[in-house]
């Protein structure tokens, strides 16, 4: 009797020690797995399994396809901005050419003012007509001089000219432009027989405001590019 009676006793014992020690693993299990964001491991690649940590093999894989996506998702948000960005530089490039066309080169001539004191300075004579309901500040030209009978170019390049006077609507002036001071233009020996040809590629009127067209074969591709990738 006093045999079965230490064996209930012993079997008592050893069935509260388990139960405590299984609950023990239970808790600290659960307090362990409340650390763990799902999806993401912030654990160096450990994680808990039945209550130890044990290294996970999958963690740089959630690590770099978290981080991965979220590049992914500021790379679209920058993306689409400069859509915004493109398209407006393309509107606004748009409505500039349409005022350039207004403007009108009636005729130009180029000529060398030569001085005792100083080089020769380099002239452009452009008579500038104004068709736009806008009073010009400021001319953006540019300049090319090809030879007359072998085309050959001797200068391909832009400047700009200051009115004293703004423009008027409806107003014809005639300019000598000093081009010393623009690339080459000092340079350059033109023959008689040369061709001098002159567009308005920009003005500025009177009140700030400048009309010239920025907008470019690589500025069309890049937004074409942009757009078939992240507008659906």
């Amino acid at each position: 009797m006093k045999k079965i009676n230490t064996i209930l006793i012993l079997f008592a014992i050893m069935t509260l020690c388990s139960s405590q020690v299984l609950s023990a693993r239970h808790n600290n299990n659960h307090r362990h797995r409340g650390n763990v964001k799902v999806g993401v491991y912030y654990d160096f690649g450990f994680r808990p399994y039945h209550g130890y940590w044990n290294y996970d093999p999958y963690y740089n894989y959630y690590k770099n396809y978290y981080y991965d996506t979220q590049y992914q998702k500021k790379k679209a948000i920058a993306a689409l901005d400069e859509i915004k960005l493109l398209e407006q530089i393309k509107a606004d490039s748009a409505a500039a050419e349409i005022e350039l066309f207004k403007i009108r080169v009636v005729k130009t001539r180029f000529y060398k003012q030569y001085f005792t004191d100083r080089i020769p300075e380099s002239t452009a004579e452009i008579t500038v007509q104004n068709n736009s309901d806008k009073e010009i500040a400021k001319l953006f030209f540019h300049g090319k001089i090809v030879t007359h009978i072998s085309g050959n170019v001797l200068i391909d390049d832009y400047f700009a000219y200051d009115l004293q006077e703004p423009l008027d609507q409806g107003e014809t002036q005639t300019y000598n432009i000093p081009l010393n001071s623009f690339g080459g233009w000092a340079k350059v020996q033109a023959p008689d027989l040369a061709v001098f040809s002159v567009d308005v590629n920009g003005f500025m009127s009177t009140d700030a405001e400048v009309f010239a067209p920025a907008w470019t074969v690589e500025d069309q591709k890049k937004l074409d590019q942009l757009k078939s990738k992240y507008v659906k």
